[in-house]
Parts: structure tokens; C-alpha cells; sequence
């Protein structure tokens, strides 16, 4: 089966620390992390205030700074974006090297509908399922699974089937002590890789092909 390619919401890092959000004010992100200081830094404030952090865009890339995690995705979502997210992550941990950091993730979403696939329908098909009464007709399912990667990344995989569509998210867990070791596990070249290696799996896996 093929999916569509994925849109600007495919795909973020999350970065979990005791973080500052008052330093990223647009001020702070135009002198420091714009390419282009000519160009205004955006700012977006959530109704009502304080239930989500306010979203700053620079250069095409969004920050979203609260006092427990700093988020970051692309306005839109392609080779290009990924460089500058990985670029603006960098410069970062580069002005804020002292920030108390626990944890990153790098997150990639896919879906789509879902067609006819053997392969799926034996994955969904759950051995108590001859035993649930014929009132309770499923609606949906979730698979969530973790794996052990080589580099002490841990792999969050989650496969949702909701009415006839398909969602699957993929969630790189790296856990992070310094800023540098954060700038590396979230440089471009390594959201590509992990990009790379989500699409094989689901393709070597369950082929499911990510379209172009």
C-alpha cells in the first residue's frame, strides 16, 4: 500500500529541559537566529494564554518555548525545512549551553487510508478477537512498540487504525545530559537519517510506500 506524503505536521523534535521561554522573544530570535535580520520574526499567542506555549517563526521554522520542553517544526515540511531546523537547533545549544536538558525526541507521523493489506490485517488481527461478543464492533485499534536501537536510542513506534484511515508515528527517544550532545542527535543530517530509517521500516516491514 502507499501513503501519501507527509505535510507540515509530519514532523517535529522535542526537546524536554528546564528551558527559559522568556529568552526567545522575537527580538532575541531576529538578532540571533535569523538569516535574514531584514525579515520579521513572527509571533503567535495561543487563546486562551497559557494553556500552549506561543509559537515563534523564523526563516520558515517554528519554535515553541515553555518552561518544560522547546519544540520545533517547519512551516513546510522538505529537505530544505529539515536543514534549517537542524541549523536553528544548533545555534541553540550553541547561545544556551548551560540549559538543564534531559531528553530529546525527533518525531515523524504518517498516514493515510487504509487499503486492502494482508500484511495489516494480520497485524490488527488480535487473538481474543473470536471471544468479544458481536455488540462490541470495533472502531479502532492502537499498537504501540519500542525498540532498543544501536546508538541508546529508543524507538516508540505507534500504529493506529481509526475508521478507515491509518496513522503511524515514530518517535526517536534520545536521552540528553549537554546541550552538544542535543545539537548532535537533532543536527539535519541526523533528522534525515532518522527520517530515512522510518520509511524503510514501514516499507521493509509492513510495505507501506511513502509517496512522492
Amino acid at each position: 500500500m502507499k501513503l501519501p506524503p507527509t505535510s507540515n505536521d509530519a514532523f517535529n523534535v522535542v526537546a524536554i529541559g528546564a528551558w527559559n521561554p522568556s529568552i526567545f522573544s522575537p527580538e532575541w530570535a531576529k538578532e540571533h537566529l535569523a538569516d535574514d535580520k531584514d525579515r520579521e520574526v513572527i509571533m503567535a499567542i495561543p487563546m486562551p494564554m497559557g494553556n500552549l506555549p506561543p509559537r515563534l517563526t523564523v526563516d520558515g521554522v517554528n519554535l515553541y518555548p515553555s518552561s518544560v520542553a522547546l519544540a520545533v517544526d517547519c512551516v513546510e515540511y522538505n529537505d530544505v525545512s529539515i536543514e534549517a531546523c537542524g541549523a536553528k537547533i544548533n545555534k541553540i545549544a550553541e547561545l544556551l549551553p548551560h540549559t538543564p536538558i534531559n531528553a530529546v525526541g525527533v518525531n515523524f507521523r504518517f498516514w493515510g487510508d487504509l487499503d486492502d493489506s494482508e500484511v495489516l490485517a494480520d497485524l490488527f488481527t488480535f487473538s481474543d478477537a473470536g471471544r468479544i461478543k458481536t455488540q462490541f464492533v470495533t472502531s479502532g485499534a492502537l499498537i504501540k512498540r519500542a525498540f532498543r536501537l544501536s546508538d541508546s536510542t529508543i524507538l516508540n513506534l505507534s500504529i493506529d487504525t481509526f475508521s478507515e484511515h491509518l496513522l503511524v508515528e515514530f518517535n526517536f527517544h534520545s536521552d540528553v545530559r549537554r546541550m552538544a550532545d542535543f545539537a548532535a542527535k537533532t543536527s539535519a543530517e541526523r533528522i534525515r537519517s532518522t527520517r530515512d530509517q522510518a520509511r524503510a521500516f514501514l516499507l521493509d516491514v509492513y510495505d507501506i510506500e511513502i509517496g512522492t
